[in-house]
């Protein structure tokens, strides 16, 4: 089953895209900002979102760049009252698959699902850059170099890459959603042993995960996809 994410903050018209989709046999995820849509990403293997580009907390633009960055193999559409040429242009540069002004019928957001479904490439392990495999749990370098990681060094790799900087309350609360809790040495320890577990495959010169101590946020200097079937 297809896993569709709906970023929307206008509730009635997020719940009738959900019901339309579900009625598709499509599996629907729902959330009015960006921050839901990254605990939805952190949790399921997400194949399409369709995304306002007027979000309280984030500019959907910004959004479109961050997930195509970390997982381009997902499809993005955007719902948007921007109508302006200008902002067309400026959705499809940042990433988005499909451009859908508002107001539009829900059929045309199903036909859309569908066109882009049966269009997608999902040819990004070609690619050379490093890939993180949610199903399998599995890092694997541009060379194909396949690097171990303890559950806990995944799963921070995995929020580091689909945030643009995560700080210990998000690492705290990812992890504690998946059976674990985590103190702000253990993070810092978490975050050295990933830095030495990785080092050996880039030059000395190079910054792997940046830190930013007084709020231990932490973010990565490298381009990690996600790759998610």
């Amino acid at each position: 089953m297809t896993n569709i994410a709906i970023v929307e903050d206008h509730e009635i018209l997020r719940e009738e895209l959900s019901a339309t989709l579900s009625r598709e046999g499509y599996s629907v995820f729902t959330s009015d900002c960006g921050d839901g849509l990254n605990k939805i990403l952190s949790d399921t293997n997400i194949s399409i979102i369709i995304l306002d580009l007027n979000l309280p907390d984030e500019d959907g633009l910004e959004i479109i760049k961050r997930i195509k960055r970390s997982m381009p193999n997902v499809g993005i559409i955007t719902l948007t009252g921007r109508i302006r040429s200008l902002d067309r242009m400026a959705g499809y540069q940042e990433g988005a698959d499909i451009y859908i002004t508002k107001p539009s019928r829900p059929e045309e957001v199903v036909f859309s699902v569908k066109n882009l479904i049966s269009r997608l490439n999902h040819s990004i392990s070609a690619r050379k850059v490093w890939t993180l495999d949610l199903k399998k749990a599995i890092l694997t370098s541009p060379k194909n170099d396949v690097i171990n990681l303890s559950n806990s060094e995944f799963l921070a790799l995995k929020l580091m890459a689909l945030s643009a900087s995560a700080n210990l309350y998000q690492f705290q609360e990812f992890l504690s959603s998946n059976g674990r809790t985590i103190t702000r040495e253990q993070l810092e320890n978490l975050i050295s042993r990933l830095r030495k577990k990785l080092k050996p495959f880039f030059q000395d010169s190079d910054e792997l995960i940046k830190s930013a101590w007084g709020a231990s946020s932490y973010r990565l200097c490298f381009d990690l996809v996600c790759m998610n079937h």
